[in-house]
């Protein structure tokens, strides 16, 4: 009798050598794609038993049903908002993430943002490439003592918080979800934070219910102008009423990791100019999400969703 040929795993990403290694160890192919587009998806995904997907890979229920061998998903790092979870359950189909490896990163990249804005750093320096020694105007602010509020307390959100410790502040945790026993912080409630917030940071997953959740209405119910820092989903937040928040001193200042379109090559006219305006601002920093990647997390991301599906597997087999 012929051997049957192996299941084969597609990889949509640029992952570790030893993950590649590892996966053909296990018994399966490996197919290497690691810029396929979604619409080059829809023909392939049928021959797949496995697939590895980053963020940029759009698995929603229309392209689930064309996965007729589909038995598992291993999305590296955190969000799972690319993925229809409701079709995977109802079709049996295993979704793997490894939201604790890079949480470090991200809670580092965050007191990062925090301190560039406080202190001024970036503005500071981009002054001096231009001959301007901006001592005094860069005065900047510090935190010992006054109130870091954070919005969720999983992976991220509590690592953020060991970070942000070292500041002296009081560290206040919203979290609908969650009891939260760290006495190392203070759970509130949202009332707090609007009351007392001087700096708010977001740590939640992107869904119905907070799909564009910070806006002006929101912003308003602060009794101060806050530091506003997303380091988690960029549709958490509805970007294009920044400008005015920071103009009407709604903000001191806005830190991004993320946005609501990633993809500025493919950019309106009108998000083009949001985007200019907002990276002219001095109050303003963006990064092209990259807080939750170090050389040591890309790594860790990967090997650990891998470990963790095969743990699944010897438990389940």
């Amino acid at each position: 009798m012929e051997n049957q040929p192996k299941p084969i795993f597609l990889v949509t990403d640029k992952v570790p050598d030893a993950l590649l290694s590892e996966i053909e160890n296990t018994g399966y192919t490996v197919e290497y794609r690691e810029a396929i587009l979604n619409d080059h998806l829809a023909g392939l995904i049928g021959n797949y038993t496995g697939i590895i997907v980053n963020t940029a890979m759009k698995l929603d229920a229309f392209m689930l049903s064309l996965a007729s061998k589909l038995k598992y998903i291993l999305r590296p790092g955190s969000g799972l908002d690319n993925i229809d979870l409701k079709y995977c359950y109802e079709n049996d189909i295993k979704v793997f993430n490894s939201p604790e490896a890079n949480a470090d990163a991200v809670g580092c990249h965050t007191l990062g943002l925090l301190l560039g804005l406080s202190r001024h750093i970036v503005s500071a320096h981009q002054a001096l490439t231009v001959g301007l020694w901006q001592r005094r105007i860069s005065t900047g602010d510090d935190f010992r003592g006054k109130c870091i509020g954070l919005i969720g307390y999983g992976n991220t959100g509590s690592a953020t918080a060991r970070y942000m410790a070292g500041l002296g502040a009081e560290i206040a945790v919203y979290d609908k979800y969650k009891t939260i026993t760290d006495t190392s912080v203070k759970q509130v409630e949202l009332d707090y934070l609007y009351e007392n917030a001087e700096v708010l940071s977001l740590h939640i997953p992107l869904n119905s219910e907070t799909n564009h959740w910070i806006d002006l209405d929101f912003l308003k119910q602060f009794q101060r102008p806050i530091y506003l820092i997303n380091t988690s989903r960029g549709y958490i937040m509805n970007t294009k009423q920044l400008p005015e928040a920071l103009d009407t001193g709604l903000l001191k200042g806005v830190a991004l990791d993320v946005l609501e379109n990633e993809k500025i090559a493919n950019y309106s006219l009108q998000e083009t100019e949001w985007l200019a305006r907002m990276l002219a601002d001095p109050r303003v920093i963006i990064t092209p999400h990259i807080a939750g990647w170090t050389h040591t997390a890309r790594h860790e991301i990967f090997m650990t969703v891998w470990r963790k599906f095969l743990d699944w597997k010897a438990e389940n087999n």
